[in-house]
């Protein structure tokens, strides 16, 4: 399969996601489970108006410590407890460029408990449970099940009213776009969390790059199906496509993660053999809500995993290993497929020669697809009731949802993405079609920069079509992720449906020990500790943790979000 074998398609990074993001335009459908604007331009120059808008809030409803109006936000200074999910390509938080302008700009300033992604979810509920929560979440970390719990219980404020008073540029996306309302208000009305909103042309998720210098050296072109690229692997494996005279080379890797195989594996191969999005343990098949790891075709994707498992075309320390491990091993020359960006594993002035890979087919399914990335991202920034100054932090947040046009000292929502604007980035002309962003710190690309030392989590109005000129590797995936990625693009299970608290708190008891039994097996199946002679009895095992309530739950609450 020289010359005429094609090869295998993208792979996933959620994380905490580090950076990551969705791809949408225009207003939402939906259907589609799409966030899109109709022009970035029309809600700058809208938005424009509003910053020197004066809030409802009246002298005698104001509290004494705050600033209704202007800057700082507070007349003394607070310091506030704030949570959230760290990367582990994240600086500290407190380090962070945007967290301290912040500080500096509004009077507000954080102590930070930031544990890495892989351990948070579980560090996150022991504090709920317990009582020992902070006065903020931020970051991605509170789910719909969270919300919908801890909000009808006191434990999460209701920011609707806060945001009527001293939140105008957050009010006014809302009214703008009636589907980022709706994705975020709970089903008891009120509204716990603020979103992550976000397209562009950069942030699209499930990438696989491919090295074409490894490709051409062992004579083989890009793979479309799971066959061919189980051959390519080999090649990589077999011969010495890194040109060093040793045999070192690593086919495919990825590292631990907190969410087992779905996250990093599914998006990939999953899609593959089946045709659905995957990327997630839940997925539709029509407007239908179904299991994925109990589709027939999952058992054959398990099958492929273990044959590259076992033959080592799969690092056999994938299970273990860290992200900077994995990194490492990259930059040491060792492998060729990239299943991160490629900013974080090229080295500045680097020259590369990487493609995008085109979701892989099967010879059971011979049709490309990929999982849509969600615009609307709940959970992002969540207030407790221990927050003594909910008014202060609604204003802290509203600075997020401001368009570039309305920057305050450069901060705005694109801040969340390239960083303060005039000093990590600028546009390069009045068209607006480009931009660069600079590294402050020598030996740093703009991305590692970012995520090092000025802002670690997305939030607010990230919407922007512009591309970057000045970055060659970010240039790239903008153009690939056009010709190779977003047209396969379809729907997955939404992100944003709602449950009532009973259905939450039944959902959670349910949900958790099956998605721990099932994450415990897939690795289990794909190191070959468990033969897939017991599929029958793992099947059999989930239904009987409650399977089918749960399906019927998540139909349900999918069926409502549907009208």
């Amino acid at each position: 399969m020289r010359k005429s074998k094609i090869f295998q398609r993208i792979l996933l990074i959620i994380l905490a996601l580090s950076l990551i993001a969705g791809v949408m335009s225009g207003c939402v459908s939906k259907n589609e489970g799409q966030f899109s604007t109709t022009q970035e331009t029309k809600t700058q120059t809208e938005g424009a108006k509003i910053s020197e808008e004066p809030s409802k809030s009246t002298d005698d409803d104001v509290p004494d410590y705050l600033n209704p109006t202007g800057f700082p936000i507070v007349k003394e200074k607070i310091t506030l407890k704030l949570m959230g999910s760290k990367s582990p390509l994240h600086g500290e938080w407190q380090d962070m460029e945007v967290f301290k302008r912040m500080e500096a700009l509004t009077n507000i300033s954080f102590e930070f408990d930031t544990p890495l992604a892989q351990g948070y979810t579980e560090k996150k509920n022991l504090a709920l449970a317990s009582g020992d929560y902070p006065d903020v979440f931020y970051g991605g970390a509170i789910n719909v099940q969270d919300e919908e719990t801890y909000g009808p219980q006191g434990v999460f404020l209701p920011l609707e009213d806060y945001i009527d008073k001293y939140g105008p540029h957050i009010k006014k996306i809302l009214e703008q776009y009636p589907e980022v309302k709706n994705a975020i208000t709970a089903s008891d009305g009120h509204i716990y969390s603020l979103p992550y909103i976000v397209r562009t042309k950069t942030t699209a998720a499930n990438i696989l790059y491919i090295n074409m210098d490894w490709l051409a050296n062992v004579g083989m072109s890009k793979p479309e199906t799971v066959e061919e690229f189980y051959e390519v692997l080999k090649a990589f494996n077999e011969e010495d496509p890194n040109k060093n005279g040793k045999q070192d080379e690593i086919p495919l890797s990825y590292w631990k993660q907190t969410n087992s195989m779905a996250g990093i594996l599914n998006p990939i191969f999953y899609a593959a053999f089946s045709g659905q999005a995957g990327g997630a343990n839940f997925d539709l098949i029509g407007d239908k809500v179904v299991y994925n790891p109990v589709q027939p075709a999952f058992k054959e994707f398990l099958a492929y995993m273990n044959k590259l498992y076992t033959e080592k075309l799969l690092d056999n320390e994938m299970f273990t290993q860290t992200m900077q491990e994995y990194i490492a091993k990259y930059k040491e020359g060792r492998m060729g497929i990239s299943t991160t960006s490629l900013s974080n594993v090229i080295e500045p002035g680097q020259t590369v020669n990487y493609e995008l890979l085109p979701p892989l087919t099967s010879s059971m399914n011979d049709k490309k697809v990929t999982a849509e990335l969600p615009g609307i991202i709940t959970g992002v920034f969540v207030l407790t009731d221990k927050c003594k100054y909910p008014e202060a932090m609604i204003r802290w947040a509203d600075v997020f949802f401001r368009t570039v046009d309305e920057h305050v000292e450069g901060l705005c929502g694109l801040s969340n993405f390239l960083g303060v604007y005039g000093y990590n980035w600028y546009f390069d002309d009045e068209t607006r079609k480009t931009y660069t962003r600079v590294s402050k710190v020598e030996g740093l690309n703009p991305v590692e920069y970012i995520n090092k030392h000025v802002m670690p989590i997305g939030f607010g109005w990230v919407v922007t079509d512009a591309v970057p000129s000045a970055d060659p590797l970010l240039l790239l995936k903008a153009e690939e992720s056009e010709k190779h990625y977003f047209p396969y693009t379809i729907p997955v299970y939404p992100n944003t449906v709602r449950y009532t608290q009973e259905e939450a708190e039944r959902m959670s008891f349910l949900q958790n020990d099956i998605e721990t039994y099932v994450d415990q097996m897939l690795a289990k199946f794909i190191i070959g500790e468990e033969p897939l002679s017991k599929w029958d009895e793992y099947v059999k095992t989930i239904y009987s943790m409650g399977l089918e309530e749960l399906l019927q739950i998540k139909q349900a609450a999918y069926d409502r979000w549907r009208r």
